[in-house]
């Protein structure tokens, strides 16, 4: 493992746990796009949108349930640099610029449905097209538009992935009644059976 990544991991876990508590706090107080910590209303939107598509509302509550898009919001305003918040931005213009050609629409009038498919234009693709995104974000920032969007989406639609998925099982309500919680638990035990089925422990 880089490095970069070890360190990248590191930032992602202190900031979560800071970030935890308050995401906590404001599932009760759901946050209003005009009163986000960093993002625009439009961004808030998409953030909001995108999230509940990849973590729909079922049997157990969805992201904009559990109010991630906040988590995100509050972690992109007060983990990440100045630096880092630019490519933030501007991967999530990237992506939403490519959006809105897709669908022929400003993102803001697109349907969950639109989403939905925007979301398999990146993910539900072939093997090989995988190993080919791979290595083609693995290269420089491209040096023609289009190319460079393409690259700037991708990476942000993935580093947004990272932070759905870790606000989501950090979250009180999914950690304390979904996952397996137990903060006194017993003894260690190094080596046990598995059951198919069980859950994963949140603590």
């Amino acid at each position: 493992m880089q490095r970069r990544t070890v360190l990248q991991i590191m930032g992602y876990s202190l900031g979560s746990a800071v970030l935890t508590s308050w995401l906590a706090a404001c599932q009760d107080r759901p946050l209003e796009p005009s009163t986000s910590s960093w993002h625009t209303p439009a961004e808030v939107q998409i953030l909001q949108e995108l999230g509940e598509v990849i973590l729909p509302k079922s049997d157990t509550p969805g992201a904009r349930d559990l109010g991630v898009h906040q988590f995100i919001d509050l972690f992109v305003a007060e983990v990440l640099d100045g630096d880092r918040q630019q490519e933030w931005r501007r991967g999530l213009q990237a992506w939403e610029q490519r959006f809105s050609e897709h669908i022929g629409l400003a993102v803001e009038q697109a349907t969950a449905d639109q989403y939905t498919e925007e979301l398999s234009r990146y993910w539900s693709i072939s093997k090989e097209a995988q190993n080919a995104v791979r290595d083609f974000l693995d290269q420089p920032v491209p040096t023609t538009l289009v190319e460079e969007n393409r690259w700037r989406a991708y990476l942000w639609l993935f580093e947004f992935k990272k932070l759905l998925l870790l606000g989501y099982y950090q979250s009180k309500e999914v950690g304390q009644e979904i996952l397996v919680y137990d903060p006194v638990p017993g003894g260690y035990t190094p080596c046990m059976e598995i059951e198919p089925g069980t859950k994963a422990w949140s603590l």
